[in-house]
C-alpha cells in the first residue's frame, strides 16, 4: 500500500498521527474558531522521561516500538475531535478543541496514569511529563504552545511522570 503525497506531508511516518506541520496547520484554525466563538481550547504537550535511556540500552527498534505503543494507548483516550501529533522526538501534542482547562487536565491525568502503567515490549516502564494550558484570547500560536512547553518542562523539573497546568493568567495547579 502506499500513501499519497498529502498523507505523507501531514503524518509522522512512525506513528502515524499528524506531524508537526499539520499539527500548526490545525492548530491555527483551531484557534481562530475558539475565538471567535469564545469557546475554550486546551493544549497537551507530554514527553516520554527518560526516553535517550531506552534507545541507549535496547535500542532503536525498542525505542520506536515504546512510541508507536504510546502513541496507540493515547489514541484510545482522544475523542474524535482531538488531535494527537507528533511535535518532535518524544515529544507529542494534543489540541482538545472545547474542552475546558479541568477537563483537559483530568484527561492528561488519565493518561499519566495509563502510560505509567502500560506493560512495554521491553518490560521496563516508561512514564510521562505533561502540560497543560488553555487558549486566552490574546495568544497567537507561538505563545500558547510556549506556555505548554514550560508547564511540560516545569512537571520534569518537579520530579517527571506527573501533570502540571498554567492558565494565561499564570494561575497554575499541580497534581500526581
Amino acid at each position: 500500500m502506499t500513501r499519497s503525497g498529502s498523507t505523507l506531508a501531514t503524518t509522522d511516518p512512525l506513528t502515524g498521527i499528524a506531524n508537526r506541520r499539520e499539527f500548526a496547520r490545525s492548530l491555527k484554525l483551531e484557534m481562530a474558531r475558539a475565538n471567535r466563538f469564545h469557546r475554550p481550547l486546551a493544549l497537551i504537550m507530554y514527553d516520554l522521561d527518560h526516553f535517550k535511556r531506552i534507545n541507549d540500552t535496547f535500542g532503536h527498534n525498542v525505542g520506536d516500538s515504546v512510541l508507536r505503543a504510546t502513541t496507540s494507548l493515547v489514541n484510545r483516550f482522544t475523542r474524535q475531535v482531538d488531535l494527537h501529533a507528533r511535535w518532535g522526538g518524544e515529544e507529542f501534542t494534543l489540541l482538545l478543541p472545547e474542552c475546558s482547562l479541568e477537563a483537559a487536565i483530568n484527561s492528561a491525568e488519565r493518561l499519566c496514569a495509563a502510560i505509567a502503567e502500560q506493560t512495554f515490549k521491553h518490560k521496563k516502564p516508561v512514564t510521562t511529563s505533561i502540560g497543560v494550558t488553555v487558549l486566552a484570547p490574546e495568544d497567537t500560536i507561538d505563545s500558547l504552545i510556549k506556555r505548554a512547553d514550560d508547564v511540560l518542562y516545569r512537571a520534569k523539573g518537579a520530579g517527571r511522570n506527573r501533570v502540571d497546568s498554567e492558565a494565561p493568567e499564570a494561575t497554575s495547579t499541580s497534581s500526581k
